[in-house]
């Protein structure tokens, strides 16, 4: 028997976050420990 071939070109794509939402969730998650001086 011949297999059909199932076109699905449905790709998830991720979307965007926005990046004030980033940083308030990086800086509840982690506070400021990366901003002291090198």
């Amino acid at each position: 028997m011949a297999r059909k071939k199932s076109k699905n070109k449905r790709k998830k794509s991720k979307e965007r976050i926005p990046k004030a939402i980033r940083e308030q969730t990086w800086l509840k998650s982690f506070g400021k420990k990366y901003e002291h001086k090198c």
